[in-house]
């Protein structure tokens, strides 16, 4: 009698304690952490000109998906080293006249930024010119105006420029003759100017202008100088060219 009460008394014991039937207790699920994803990558500063032998260094800043925004380490790359070249750091340095493309990349976003380079033209120059030819008529023909221009084959020239990206502007002198000049920087980086000015009275008109620089340190071109007179008839037409001019200053 004694072992079935025993036997009876564990059997509901068993039971009680969760066979099949009860309900358990689960403890609570940790948050989910959402890793946020870069949106867009930007480049700084601003800068898009650079002139010949001059660097900038460029950051880029990522834009994540929660809204914050976080400086990174892109990748770089420039689409005309020839022009500029950009290093792992975002450190671009203007080669040659032109234009490039640098390129950053990160985490599948990218962003662009254009470069112009062009020469340094600023500062002060002093050279020489030849004259190439003459054509007089009038007045000017009758003075010998040319036969006197040819038969001085070297002119010393000196340039004041200066620059404000690719607008040029600044004073020159020839000898006796002494005006000034402006223009822009093309495409290319050649220096095209215009200018005026005058020598012993007779108004000079510069036309044509059109030297070009590579190393910011020479310059070589032609251009036209045209004398008129108020007291003479007629013109008096040279064309020059800058052999060697050289920035001094």
């Amino acid at each position: 009698m004694f072992r079935r009460l025993v036997l009876v008394l564990l059997t509901l014991s068993v039971a009680g304690c969760g066979g099949g039937g009860g309900s358990s207790s689960s403890s609570p699920s940790s948050p989910t952490t959402v890793t946020p994803t870069t949106v867009s990558v930007a480049i700084s500063p601003s800068t898009d000109m650079l002139k010949i032998q001059g660097t900038e260094t460029f950051a880029v800043t990522a834009t994540m998906s929660d809204g914050t925004s976080r400086a990174v380490s892109g990748t770089w790359s420039s689409s005309a080293a020839s022009v500029a070249t950009v290093d792992s750091s975002g450190k671009t340095t203007a080669v040659a006249s032109g234009q490039a493309t640098i390129t950053v990349t990160y985490s599948g976003a990218s962003a662009t930024r254009t470069i112009r380079v062009v020469p340094d033209y600023q500062g002060g120059w002093t050279g020489d010119y030849t004259v190439l030819s003459c054509q007089d008529s009038g007045g000017f023909h009758q003075e010998d105006w040319c036969k006197a221009a040819m038969g001085d084959p070297v002119v010393r020239v000196t340039m004041t420029l200066t620059q404000t990206r690719d607008t040029i502007a600044g004073t020159w002198t020839h000898k006796l003759m002494a005006g000034a000049v402006q223009g822009t920087i093309e495409a290319d980086g050649t220096l095209a100017l215009t200018g005026n000015g005058s020598t012993e009275g007779t108004p000079i008109t510069i036309a044509g202008w059109r030297t070009l620089s590579t190393d910011n340190k020479t310059q070589t071109g032609k251009y036209t100088l045209t004398f008129t007179s108020s007291v003479w008839s007629g013109s008096s037409q040279a064309s020059v060219e800058i052999r060697t001019c050289s920035k001094s200053s």
